[in-house]
């Protein structure tokens, strides 16, 4: 997956997905490995709070896996593909940073995962998304643990099985995005304004516990709550970040973000 970057000595990095010779935005060829690069790196930077995902313009986000590569590649190659995209979904998934989507065209087949691996999704009205793994025979294996998470098992199936097109409301209200804006830089803004205050620390324990307790039987998840909480009370952050509250303050992890253009 080709990627243009900016902004990644800041809080909120970018990056732009951007269409191959043919025009498409695909998954799964040999520029995955950009993605994940970007990923480890984001990983292992801790300035990074937020990884902006979006498209590059024009009507297509993402297509999914390069069937010309798929049709002409060896087995080797393809496997590869293939494990390096399911490896760029289980670090979005673990980034302690926050990882938006921003969604204004066509998403199909591996590209509904990668926006369901999002912790936040925003969708213009032009988003549409379509799972189309199986009229090729292909099961949408690596996505579903991900699209399960985003709209439950039976809907993600259902998705897969019916061909049906989402478009952005319908895509919200089965819970593949989380927001549907007509003014997406307006409501990135202040998404961002509100994830540039959240302890960051505290954003990757909710990313690891969510994940650490999804299909956990209730009593389970509940007794992990405590403990999670538990510790949390009796961290020093939490008292800092009372005391700054009470004295109508922002805390100190709080980054203030300026407005594009602003000096």
């Amino acid at each position: 997956m080709h990627l243009r970057c900016e902004d990644l000595d800041s809080p909120v990095w970018r990056a732009w997905l951007m269409p191959d010779e043919h025009g498409e935005v695909s998954i799964g060829g040999p520029g995955t490995i950009d993605l994940e690069r970007l990923l480890e790196r984001a990983k292992d930077d801790p300035n990074c709070r937020v990884l902006v995902i979006a498209s590059e313009g024009g009507a297509e986000f993402c297509r999914g896996m390069d069937l010309r590569g798929l049709a002409s590649g060896d087995a080797a190659s393809r496997t590869q593909g293939v494990a390096r995209f399911a490896r760029c979904l289980g670090l979005m998934r673990r980034l302690k940073a926050a990882v938006v989507c921003v969604v204004d065209g066509v998403v199909s087949g591996g590209g509904v995962g990668l926006v369901a691996a999002c912790d936040l999704t925003i969708a213009g009205p032009a988003a549409s998304f379509v799972l189309t793994e199986l009229y090729f025979g292909l099961v949408p294996a690596v996505i579903l643990p991900v699209l399960g998470e985003r709209m439950g098992p039976a809907r993600a199936r259902w998705l897969a099985l019916s061909g049906a097109t989402l478009d952005a409301d319908a895509a919200l209200r089965f819970g593949l995005v989380d927001e549907r804006s007509d003014g997406l830089s307006a409501t990135l803004s202040a998404r961002l304004k509100h994830l540039l205050r959240l302890n960051p620390e505290a954003v990757g324990r909710l990313k690891r516990l969510s994940a650490e307790i999804a299909g956990q039987p209730l009593e389970v998840a509940l007794a992990a709550g405590v403990v999670r909480t538990s510790e949390d009370i009796e961290g020093p952050e939490v008292a800092v970040a009372v005391a700054s509250f009470l004295a109508g303050e922002l805390p100190p992890w709080a980054v203030r973000r300026r407005p594009a253009g602003a000096p």
